[in-house]
């Protein structure tokens, strides 16, 4: 064996045994395309050419504006930023509002427990939906276990994030006090609890609005639960939500 052979059989076996160099890539999409160093929440991370030059506009309010970056690649404006759940204290303030929400309302979900409300980015969040077997984009998601915990996502209004606490906080509710119901009536009584908060905030239209959703398991099952009201009252809709285990 010559020099040049020996020399070109070494570099082959180190590139098998060394591990390959780390590759550099967009933060929000992967691609290496253009890659350029920005900065983002005291953090430089690298952004390609063609998420740089994506149309200006805040991604939570939609708004045209000059935007920050959150963590996980969503765009944010000032306004935003200054009024949305950010922080695992804000978040950790509406908690005792929610749960205080919870002990006080006439339907009876009561907070006989306590288990951990994690902020979370919107990748972690839908990590989360595909380990439990979805792959929906949610506001939250409850997990019973490996931990049992309530996460939420991050970047929401003060509202949205109650009223989506108060309804993963129905789902641990439910799967200690109810657990043997097929999705339908699962999804909507946690919605109706997610109504009723939103109702007692003033915000009837945006309750209203629930009873809208494409997902039948939802939008249907909540506005049968509300009819259901109509006729044997809040207490009524509970029992039926806590002893039965599907919608009529």
């Amino acid at each position: 064996m010559n020099n040049k052979t020996f020399f070109l059989v070494a570099l082959l076996l180190l590139s098998l045994v060394l591990p390959a160099p780390a590759q550099s890539a967009c933060f929000i999409c992967g691609s290496q395309k253009s890659l350029r160093r920005i900065q983002v929440e005291k953090q430089n991370k690298l952004i390609c050419h063609d998420c740089r030059n994506q149309e200006q506009r805040c991604d939570l309010c939609r708004r045209a504006c000059t935007p920050e970056y959150m963590r996980d690649g969503r765009r944010i404006c000032p306004t935003c930023k200054n009024t949305r759940i950010l922080t695992q204290e804000q978040l950790d303030g509406l908690y005792d509002n929610v749960k205080s929400f919870l002990s006080r309302d006439p339907a009876g979900v009561v907070v006989n427990f306590t288990l951990p409300v994690q902020l979370a980015d919107k990748d972690e969040i839908q990590t989360k939906m595909i380990e439990g077997g979805r792959a929906m984009a949610v506001l939250g998601f409850y997990s019973p276990y490996n931990p049992e915990k309530i996460y939420i996502l991050s970047g929401q209004t003060e509202i949205d994030s109650g009223a989506t606490m108060v309804h993963e906080y129905t789902h641990a509710w439910q799967s200690r006090n109810c657990p043997s119901q097929d999705r339908a009536l699962k999804e909507g009584f946690a919605s109706y609890m997610e109504y009723r908060y939103l109702v007692s905030r003033g915000q009837k239209n945006k309750a209203m609005s629930l009873t809208r959703k494409n997902d039948p398991d939802y939008g249907e099952s909540l506005a049968k639960l509300l009819e259901m009201e109509k006729k044997v009252g809040v207490a009524g809709v509970v029992k039926y939500a806590t002893t039965q285990k599907a919608l009529p």
